[in-house]
Formats: structure tokens, sequence, C-alpha cells
């Protein structure tokens, strides 16, 4: 990260997604694909949750972003 932290992002499985898709719940489909990054990341070994990635500056955010796009798709 940008103020460097460092940030450890897991391969994402079925258990994952069925997780992303709770916290998105049925009304917020935008919610999903943060929630589902968020369920893979670490920093600084500590886990996250989707509030984390969305109060990130936006250059850490692509950066995680880009590199869960790499890992998972």
């Amino acid at each position: 990260m940008s103020d460097g932290r460092k940030v450890v992002i897991k391969e994402a499985k079925g258990h994952h997604a069925e997780k992303a898709m709770r916290i998105a719940g049925s009304g917020q489909p935008e919610k999903y694909l943060t929630a589902l990054m968020a369920s893979t990341v670490t920093i600084d070994g500590k886990p996250i949750v989707p509030e984390d990635l969305s109060d990130m500056r936006l250059k850490d955010y692509n950066a995680i972003q880009a590199e869960f796009a790499d890992i998972n798709f």
C-alpha cells in the first residue's frame, strides 16, 4: 500500500463467494465484489471488512482490485 502496509491476497474459494453474497444482500449487488475482495485480503496480517476497502485511497483500492483480479479471474 502507499503507506507501507503489507497486503496479502488469497485465491478465492466458493465459501468466499457465499460470504460475499450474504454481505451484499439481494438489494445491493454492487457491494458483491468489494465483499469478495475483503474476504480474501489481509493487511499487515489482519483481516479486513468491505468498509476498509471502501475507505481506502483510490490508488490503493485499485491496486488491490487489479491484483485480486489477476489471482482470481
